[in-house]
């Protein structure tokens, strides 16, 4: 289900567990080629504005809202998915957001670069993340899922998971999609 132009899903039949949880899955809004064989190929901006800035941000904010909305203000049932850049704005989403979700994962890419030097600065990530010593009980899941990473994004990912450990965060998974979610529901 595609809402408006954005192409951003809030489902809550994502991976099955529907009566237990919201997973708000995110995709870049703007298409730029589709075909029958693979789909459509899209990008989060081509204008090469700030992703922070942009009306696709924006939106991802307002779906999220909405749905701790329908759960009865449980954020942490709400899990938030993105793949490649979506996954970056899903964790961001998620550490800028005034809730406490439940998690966030980062798919076929490794974290933002901006957030992990925040992370490993300490004091600069408190100042900045809402609530972000509560914020270290979300769990974060970086792991491939439909692309294939080259050695060196691996290598990154394992490393980024170490500092989130590192710093507090404990609940950090690199497993597989179904099984990091599993993990995170349980």
């Amino acid at each position: 289900m595609y809402i408006d132009t954005f192409m951003i899903k809030a489902s809550k039949k994502v991976c099955g567990f529907e009566k237990l949880m919201h997973v708000v899955s995110i995709q870049a809004p703007i298409v730029i080629e589709e075909s029958e064989k693979k789909g459509r190929r899209c990008a989060w901006n081509t204008q090469g504005q700030d992703l922070m800035q942009s009306q696709g941000y924006q939106y991802v904010q307002q779906i999220i809202e909405r749905e701790i909305g329908a759960m009865g203000g449980r954020a942490d049932r709400l899990f938030i998915a993105g793949v490649g850049v979506g996954g970056h704005i899903a964790v961001l989403s998620g550490f800028y957001s005034q809730h406490i979700v439940g998690g966030v994962f980062c798919l076929d890419t490794t974290l933002p670069d901006s957030f992990m030097h925040s992370v490993s600065a300490g004091a600069e990530a408190a100042a900045i993340f809402p609530l972000y010593e509560a914020k270290k009980n979300m769990f974060i899941c970086l792991t491939k899922w439909k692309a294939s990473l080259g050695e060196d994004a691996i290598c990154k990912a394992k490393e980024q998971a170490q500092v989130l450990r590192g710093n507090g965060f404990c609940k950090t998974s690199l497993k597989e999609f179904k099984k990091s979610m599993s993990r995170a529901i349980n």
